[in-house]
């Protein structure tokens, strides 16, 4: 059973595992779960009442693989006949009006589309305006029996190498965030969540972290723009400029913070191209993975910077406490 909390309401969110499913199965968690996070949290967005629940099928089943179908289904607003056949389609609205209430990019059921695909499933969705829906997606997974459960359940997390790293998430999307807490929480590392380059950097100021994960596209302040400014601040060189003005006081403290340190800062980004790779690492990124992202790659993306590895430090606890002090204490002046 998760908890979602959604406009001051909490929302329980019900999985209800069908009795024919008890087979032990092997595949990508990481698409999987995201697939499930989009949609419950677009049921969740949708809804003004009422519960939303997942269900799990087994449709198909061989010596080999299993395809398991899972049913999203909430008490929503619904999606008018006209709009189902486009709903999957990049940049299309639920509520395509100028005036909506809902905010998004459109590009959630698209990715969603994808990953179903890539796992050897497809989506679709039943829905009655006013009323809610259903969306119903498949995914085939590797059955796994005798030795190689054995085999599956010795396998430990992609980072095992990494322990008790003190991680800060900074991106907008609420979905990629819960993604990211599940993945790093179930290793054993400590996360700290941000919705913006400014949120990440109100909290750098507080905080030591091994590394920062790093949304290149955000609202208030994106992820190239705050990757510049903790730059600058570590060279002691930080000058406001059109784009950010920050509070002199708040930028004196940031910078006495991080000045002689390295934060290490992994950029995660939509984009694969080779141009934005290079925007990234010009902003001064150590690493780069691409939604939608998979353990493996990120740890890895981690490993290269050259500082996540328990030998390279940053600037001492001490001295962000005297960083922090240094702030109040001009406030009260």
């Amino acid at each position: 059973m998760w908890c979602f909390r959604q406009r001051k309401r909490v929302w329980i969110c019900t999985i209800i595992l069908i009795r024919r499913c008890r087979v032990f199965v092997c595949g990508d968690a990481m698409r999987l779960r995201q697939i499930l996070v989009n949609l419950l949290n677009n049921s969740i967005k949708f809804s003004e009442k009422g519960a939303v629940s997942v269900q799990v099928f087994m449709r198909e089943s061989n010596t080999d693989e299993t395809l398991l179908e899972f049913r999203v289904k909430d008490n929503g607003i619904g999606i008018a006949p006209e709009k189902l056949d486009d709903i999957f389609e990049k940049f299309v609205q639920v509520d395509g009006s100028a005036s909506r209430d809902f905010e998004g990019t459109g590009l959630g059921l698209t990715i969603c589309c994808q990953l179903c695909k890539m796992m050897g499933g497809n989506i679709g969705v039943d829905s009655i305006l006013g009323q809610g829906s259903t969306f119903t997606f498949t995914a085939r997974f590797k059955k796994v029996v005798g030795a190689d459960l054995t085999a599956v359940n010795g396998v430990t997390g992609q980072g095992a190498d990494l322990q008790g790293l003190r991680i800060l998430v900074v991106d907008d999307n609420e979905s990629n965030r819960f993604l990211a807490r599940a993945m790093f929480q179930k290793d054993n590392h400590q996360i700290v969540e941000a919705e913006n380059g400014l949120e990440a950097l109100r909290i750098l100021l507080d905080h030591h972290f091994d590394v920062v994960l790093m949304d290149v596209q955000m609202p208030v302040m994106d992820g190239l723009t705050v990757t510049k400014i903790i730059r600058a601040c570590e060279q002691k060189r930080y000058q406001p400029t059109a784009d950010h003005t920050l509070p002199k006081e708040f930028t004196e403290a940031l910078q006495y913070r991080l000045t002689g340190g390295h934060m290490p800062v992994v950029a995660l980004t939509a984009h694969a191209m080779k141009e934005d790779k290079q925007r990234c690492l010009e902003a001064g990124m150590d690493g780069y993975a691409v939604k939608p992202f998979k353990t493996k790659e990120i740890y890895h993306a981690f490993q290269q910077t050259g500082y996540v590895d328990g030998v390279v430090k940053n600037v001492t606890e001490k001295k962000q406490q005297d960083g922090t002090a240094m702030m109040e204490q001009k406030k009260r002046k």
